[in-house]
């Protein structure tokens, strides 16, 4: 009996070896540029492979992430043993296009799959124009990118605005890839805001964002494409059964969620040089709108007794590098202080507040008058040279109590013209001066005294530098926040990493916050806000190894694939993941520094 039974598992096991083949499907054939393609492909009767599948027309489509399940199961006394590897593919561009076949090496036999055809079409442009009038009505979820300027001056403030429009209930949205705003300084004009509106009847939930631009250099400059990812629901018919009438009635359809990608288009943009005609001498390097205040701290004070002359600068637009003229003040030593910087959102622009201190020591006694400050700067709006100034300022300075205070700003020497006195005597040392060498000799200096005085000369100094290196060490720890996060990344790493268990079903999820919690301690950042492709460009540019980098974009996005898929991830395949990520923070670790 037991020889029966052993006979026909052997058999079951041959069958299911036999039963060997590869096909592959997709959720959609018809898809649109704004749609995530996800392509599995099929391995039947293989559990595990060492050779990865070839793809053909793969070349017509990105790929953002891969994940991977296998399974085993007995059907009518059949084992059947499969495995499914999904992939998540973009289309690059519109047209008609063959994927597959798909053909695999797996022991010296050559298996083959079948093909599909793949229908891109045109999702929705965003042609940076800001009209939402044009959206079509059934659009349920579309992005809307605009500039309130394509034609700034040099230092002019432009608003970049960025909109997601939907009127379904989505989840996971966020920016996949930000805009590449080069040649730009930036500033961000409060949180991301929620609102609703309404265009052609229907009702949209909005979420948007501002930054404030001010373009650096004349000539041509664009503002790159921002991709927003976001996963929508998907309503499918549900495939009546007979006899089944009202329950499928009551039932409904099917709703799953499909993934999707939102990508807008850059904006161009003609940046204008700032006229030459009119152009003062002495211009500040303001563009905008400005005023200028100026305050002493006192208006009374004697020779040689410091005063505080500030000056305020305030307005909209690039206050951060307003400079201020060449200041002459007569009868006062100037000692300028660093300036100071301030700015906040106000509606859709940008208001600063830069504050110049100066130290003002008078030299000559009587009534000093400070002369009106004059601050030149470019008015865009009416496209000339404006200046704004201060009043003027009086200080009046009586002679100082002390002549030294006099001579000590004007340079003389007080003493020299006072009566010398005859030095006098006040003590002496307690042990006599010995004026003859001869008589210190060695017999005198013990053992004991060179040991200490080799201590004294060579062991102390070595002791102060180390304690004041330390010191140092301690002092940059503890106020560079930087230093800090970059010091304890790794420790902090493993301290979280023990905490990850393979059973749990968030467990993806977790792989990718450690890897980019850790990503984005190292950079001093916040991690959990980076997507696979801003976490390429940050370690592109700490000058990481192209191989890390790819590597650690890759692990990301096989992570979110398997996190949003929605389908299963075996153990073998999370203990890999589990090895690989510990991998890339070891050689993370040795290349970020």
């Amino acid at each position: 009996m037991k020889k029966i039974i052993y006979f026909t598992i052997v058999m079951l096991f041959m069958s299911s070896a036999r039963a060997v083949g590869i096909s592959i499907s997709t959720d959609s054939t018809t898809i649109t540029m704004d749609d995530e393609l996800r392509l599995v492909i099929t391995l039947q009767g293989i559990k595990d492979t060492n050779h990865a599948p070839k793809i053909s027309g793969i070349e017509n489509f990105e790929m953002r992430g891969t994940n991977s399940s296998s399974s085993i199961s007995i059907v009518n006394t059949n084992i059947q043993v499969s495995r499914q590897i999904t992939y998540s593919l973009v289309p690059k561009k519109m047209g008609k296009f063959e994927l597959g076949p798909v053909t695999l090496d797996y022991r010296g036999r050559k298996l083959t799959s079948n093909k599909l055809s793949i229908s891109v079409g045109k999702g929705y442009v965003d042609n940076g124009s800001g009209n939402t009038g044009t959206v079509d009505k059934n659009r349920k979820y579309f992005i809307m990118t605009t500039v309130s300027n394509k034609s700034p001056y040099v230092g002019e403030q432009v608003i970049y605005h960025f909109q997601f429009f939907t009127r379904v209930d989505v989840q996971g949205a966020g920016l996949e890839e930000s805009p590449d705003f080069k040649g730009f300084w930036k500033e961000d004009l409060g949180n991301t805001k929620e609102r609703t509106k309404r265009i052609n009847g229907q009702l949209y939930e909005v979420t948007e964002f501002k930054k404030a631009l001010f373009p650096n250099a004349a000539g041509e400059l664009t503002i790159g494409k921002a991709s927003l990812i976001t996963n929508v629901p998907v309503s499918e018919k549900r495939r009546r059964r007979r006899g089944n009438f009202f329950l499928d009635s009551f039932l409904g359809n099917i709703v799953r969620t499909k993934r999707i990608r939102l990508t807008s288009q850059p904006i161009k943009m003609t940046v204008l040089p700032l006229p030459t005609e009119g152009k003062p001498p002495n211009f500040s390097n303001g563009v905008g709108l400005y005023k200028i205040k100026g305050s002493l701290s006192k208006n009374i004070a004697t020779v040689g007794e410091s005063t505080t002359l500030t000056l305020e600068v305030t307005g909209k637009g690039n206050v951060r590098d307003v400079k201020l003229p060449k200041i002459n003040l007569d009868g006062f030593k100037v000692y300028a202080d660093k300036p100071q910087f301030t700015l906040h959102a106000q509606g859709d622009s940008i208001f600063g507040r830069k504050v110049f201190k100066m130290a003002l020591v008078p030299q000559t006694q009587g009534l000093n008058t400070i002369a009106p400050i004059k601050l030149h700067y470019f008015n865009p709006q009416t496209k000339k040279y404006e200046v704004v100034s201060t009043q003027a300022l009086q200080i009046q300075v009586s002679p100082s109590s002390d002549d030294k205070d006099i001579a000590h700003v004007k340079g003389t020497d007080v003493s020299a013209r006072r009566k010398k006195k005859k030095i006098k005597v006040l003590g002496q040392d307690l042990m006599p001066i010995k004026r003859d060498v001869y008589n210190l000799t060695n017999d005198r200096v013990t053992l004991v005294d060179k040991i200490i005085f080799a201590i004294a000369v060579f062991f102390i100094p070595i002791i102060y530098l180390i304690t004041f290196v330390l010191m140092q060490r301690h002092q940059r720890f503890k106020n560079d926040i930087g230093h800090q996060r970059r010091s304890v990344a790794y420790k902090k790493y493993l301290k979280n990493s023990k905490g990850l268990k393979t059973d749990d079903p968030k467990v993806l999820e977790k792989y990718s916050n450690t890897l980019r919690q850790y990503v984005g301690d190292k950079l001093n950042i916040d991690g959990l806000a980076l997507t696979p492709i801003d976490v390429e460009r940050r370690l592109s540019l700490k000058n990481v190894s192209q191989e890390l980098t790819v590597e650690v974009k890759n692990f990301l996005r096989t992570c979110e694939m398997g996190t949003y898929s929605g389908g299963g991830v075996d153990a073998v395949t999370i203990n890999a993941l589990k090895e690989q990520l510990s991998l890339l923070i070891k050689r993370a670790e040795k290349e970020i520094r």
